[in-house]
């Protein structure tokens, strides 16, 4: 108790990290002690603290009756502890005010991290009930041939699935069926994740969500224009500024703008995006064609029958069952997977814990340790253009969706290296 304020060196704390020695009166050599303590506690202090310590002195140099003895050396030993507590909590404050921003964005991290890991291990019953589930969800993947570790594959895999993310109940949460009920219904897939993602299942729904919305808004850029996808500038993002005004630019950020909406105010809000809102979208770009020169010409009035087979097509293609759909949502993940695997790793040898590369703060210029947003946000400079993801507002989400992704893989490594081990350390019951 005595050791966050007082150096182990003191005589005092020499003597009181020993058995006491046999006396005849323990009550006064108590008093003395407290009386030494004190003392050591006052030349360390901040002075707001000093009138608190001076009367606790003067109360136990006062003489008093030996029944009174017990009573005023427990009194003086709880005060002494409130005094260290409040000691260091200043303590604490001074060191947080002398921390720049990275330092201190590092404490928060760490102090989140410890805490998320014992709500974690207490809510699944220890180490165990935490690992078991994980090597499970590891062991049913069917993914093979990938360069990413297992465990960071099958994450990828459940992040492209159509199915929504869910987290493994803790034990014992869900409520045995009563006698005489009906026999429960068969359960719909689910895509269930282990513990271990446990507090990062809201960022993981919302990168669900994210790919999905990027998808479909390519889907729909390729119904829109399909003609805009021949003769193609192999780097899109070095084309002038003119060349990205148009009936396409206003389209795409129209149809973003109605998806990430919904991103946005997250899975337990009603949808207000319709599918009827992204056909008329598309129906208005089939009623203007592009003429020679580049600038939007009205065309003739669409048929009934032309405007529903434009609407058939649009609810048909953003299905995520859909043959389309499913190809450019396996580019996307491709492309996240793989630039995720070619970040370049700064030490000699990559870490046996995937992924290997993405410890965190190693030596990437003056970052410290574990301050890996910025180590991330150098890297993601480097994100290929993916084909059928050329145009700019494509390239921002899919960047958006990888630092995301790479931020919860980073994280999950950080908080549970030991659960992600192949060979983990006996911890069992920690």
């Amino acid at each position: 108790m005595l050791l966050p304020v007082l150096p182990p060196t003191l005589p005092i704390m020499m003597i009181l990290s020993r058995p006491l020695s046999p006396t005849s009166s323990p009550l006064i050599s108590g008093i003395n002690m407290a009386r030494t303590v004190l003392h050591e506690l006052r030349e360390r202090c901040a002075p707001a603290r000093d009138p608190e310590i001076d009367n606790l002195l003067r109360e136990i140099d006062q003489p008093v009756s030996e029944d009174a003895l017990p009573d005023l050396l427990v009194a003086t030993v709880r005060s002494i502890f409130q005094i260290i507590e409040g000691m260091t909590s200043d303590l604490h404050q001074f060191r947080l005010s002398a921390l720049g921003e990275s330092e201190m964005r590092q404490l928060v991290s760490l102090e989140a991290q410890r805490r998320e890991r014992e709500l974690v291990l207490r809510l699944y019953g220890g180490f165990t009930g935490v690992r078991r589930p994980f090597l499970d969800w590891v062991a049913c993947s069917s993914i093979s041939g990938s360069d990413l570790p297992p465990w960071t594959s099958r994450l990828m895999f459940s992040l492209s699935s159509p199915i929504v993310i869910s987290v493994r109940d803790p034990p014992l949460t869900e409520m045995p069926p009563e006698v005489g009920t009906l026999p429960p219904s068969p359960e719909p897939p689910k895509n269930i994740l282990p513990p271990i993602f446990l507090l990062c299942s809201p960022l993981l729904f919302r990168i669900q969500n994210l790919l999905q919305a990027l998808v479909a808004c390519s889907c729909l850029r390729i119904l829109a224009f399909p003609t805009s996808f021949q003769d193609r500038p192999q780097n899109p993002i070095a084309r002038s500024d003119s060349a990205q005004e148009g009936p396409e630019t206003v389209f795409m950020s129209r149809i973003w703008s109605l998806l990430s909406g919904e991103i946005d105010r997250g899975g337990h809000s009603v949808a207000e995006t319709k599918l009827v809102n992204l056909e008329d979208e598309v129906v208005q770009v089939a009623r203007t064609h592009i003429s020679g020169n580049g600038g939007p010409t009205p065309c003739q009035h669409l048929s009934s029958a032309e405007e529903e087979r434009i609407r058939q097509r649009v609810r048909r293609i953003i299905r995520t069952e859909d043959p389309v759909f499913k190809l450019l949502m396996n580019r996307a993940v491709d492309a996240i997977s793989q630039h995720i695997y070619a970040l370049p790793d700064t030490s000699n040898a990559r870490h046996p814990v995937a992924p290997w590369h993405l410890r965190t703060g190693r030596s990437v210029g003056s970052v410290i340790a574990n301050d890996h947003t910025a180590v991330m946000h150098d890297y993601l400079t480097s994100l290929p253009v993916v084909k059928g993801f050329e145009h700019q507002t494509l390239i921002g989400a899919l960047e958006e969706a990888t630092r995301e992704v790479m931020d919860c893989i980073v994280w999950v490594e950080e908080v549970w290296e030991d659960v992600l081990a192949p060979n983990p350390p006996d911890v069992t019951g920690v």
